[in-house]
């Protein structure tokens, strides 16, 4: 059983003592890093917040397989911050994507999620880049059809991984209104009482 298929998902109830010491070691770190960035001269602020985008778009990319140019993502991120960089020969369309949406996503990061958000994100994702699928994709919008996360082995054995939630886009929908409504409640100004945790990070990263 998936966890969306859990009776009161997305209402979950958990021990908080079972994780107290990994978040407490995870505090003592992010803290150190925003120690560490107020010490930085100002005229080397936007350097260090472009190296950030940077690094976290290489290696969310690489989680999915993907292997990204790092020299036009950092120029991407760049001109994208409205900072002074020459436009590089080229067709980097996924790197212009993923730049254009991390830096949207900073901006509106004290936003309340939305439907409206995430789609724009993901328009701005794979603006560019659909010669990349074999399948069309749709931008801006959720799925119609279900989707199963398939895992291959070297002998071609396939193996279903992860059922994701909804068969089309009336149950997406339906299922995304409830982690919107979840996610928006689980933050320290919301209106559930959530022990801070790695969960939500917004208070540390508006501070990048």
């Amino acid at each position: 059983m998936y966890h969306w298929q859990q009776k009161n998902w997305p209402q979950f109830e958990y021990d908080t003592t079972r994780f107290e010491a990994s978040v407490s070691e995870y505090s003592k770190k992010a803290y150190s890093i925003e120690g560490a960035l107020s010490q930085i001269p100002l005229s080397d602020h936007n350097d260090a917040f472009v190296h950030l985008l940077v690094e976290e778009a290489l290696s969310t990319s690489a989680i999915e397989g993907e292997k990204l140019n790092r020299e036009e993502v950092r120029s991407s991120v760049a001109r994208f911050l409205g900072l002074k960089e020459p436009e590089r020969g080229g067709y980097f369309p996924k790197e212009k994507g993923i730049a254009a949406m991390l830096v949207d996503v900073r901006k509106s990061i004290k936003s309340a999620m939305s439907k409206t958000l995430l789609c724009r994100w993901h328009t701005l994702l794979l603006h560019g880049s659909e010669d990349y699928y074999v399948n069309p994709i749709t931008k801006g919008d959720y799925r119609d059809s279900s989707i199963d996360v398939i895992r291959e082995d070297l002998y071609g054995d396939s193996e279903i991984i992860y059922k994701a939630p909804g068969n089309n886009r009336t149950e997406v929908e339906h299922e995304m209104d409830a982690f919107i409504q979840w996610y928006n409640s689980a933050n320290c100004s919301g209106p559930v009482n959530y022990p801070p945790t790695p969960l939500r990070v917004d208070q540390w990263a508006s501070t990048a």
